[in-house]
């Protein structure tokens, strides 16, 4: 009885559209703007990686209070809420310095 009902409420989880999807959608969709000006404009990698720091703030603070929120509801330990923020945050700055980089030309 005791595993039909966790087996249930996985499957209950999983059916459920992620609650964080369209925040980390806003804040990836700002990132990849930022980034294409950036390739538009032909910044330098110097240019981009200064002013990259201040790029989305608003949606980056959308997307951790989101973060945040569904984590809690999952009473995830607040060290690792923060350490999943700081990650995911990571990965989508990464990623998006990355894309900047292939479009960089040859020296």
């Amino acid at each position: 009885m005791i595993v039909s009902s966790i087996l249930a409420a996985a499957a209950l989880t999983a059916s459920q559209p992620d609650p964080t999807r369209g925040a980390r959608d806003a804040y990836t969709r700002c990132l990849r703007a930022y980034m294409e000006k950036s390739v538009k404009e032909k910044a330098t990698l110097e240019a981009f990686t200064a002013a990259f720091p201040q790029q989305c703030v608003e949606q980056e603070n959308a997307y951790r209070t989101a973060v945040q929120t569904f984590q809690k509801s999952l009473r995830v330990p607040a060290a690792e809420i923060e350490q999943i923020i700081k990650d995911e945050i990571d990965t989508a700055r990464d990623n998006t310095k990355q894309h900047f980089e292939m479009h960089q030309p040859s020296t």
